[in-house]
């Protein structure tokens, strides 16, 4: 019960970081009864980063077959360290997986619209000018109709 009151809570999650203990005898079993709940939820439309732990304790043999059977897996471990980098890397690629680079140009009375996008997205620059701050954002794509009025031709 428990399990599934800390699941319910990623309905308004962007990506799920599903942390699987790599060392267990069966981890396919983990994966399953996780997915079952997030169906039971309606939360299984959420893009989803496997994440295989423990890989320190892990046999490599059965760590590969999980890694080969989910593509876009990682494998770390929590104590070496090992494989952090690609887990960060794996997880701005699913941030970023639904979003789209805008170049935009925001009037200066617009001030709530550039706060929004720092709220809301990801500015990868931004400068005042003359006639307002020039931005280019990631925005989710659903999100793209709120931003049209300020799109730079």
């Amino acid at each position: 019960k428990a399990f599934q009151a800390t699941l319910e809570e990623v309905g308004d999650a962007d990506v799920l970081l599903h942390v699987v203990d790599a060392s267990d005898t069966d981890p396919d079993r983990q994966i399953e009864s996780v997915h079952e709940v997030l169906r039971e939820i309606g939360a299984n439309d959420i893009d989803e980063l496997l994440v295989f732990n423990k890989t320190d304790i892990a046999d490599k043999v059965a760590v590969d077959r999980l890694l080969a059977l989910y593509p876009g897996s990682v494998a770390v471990s929590a104590i070496t360290g090992e494989g952090f980098d690609e887990l960060l890397e794996a997880a701005l690629d699913a941030l970023r997986a639904g979003t789209i680079e805008v170049n935009l140009l925001v009037p200066y009375a617009n001030g709530d619209v550039v706060a929004r996008l720092h709220d809301a997205a990801e500015v990868l620059s931004m400068d005042h000018g003359q006639d307002g701050t020039t931005l280019t954002a990631l925005i989710p794509a659903a999100d793209i109709g709120l931003y049209k009025e300020y799109e730079k031709s």
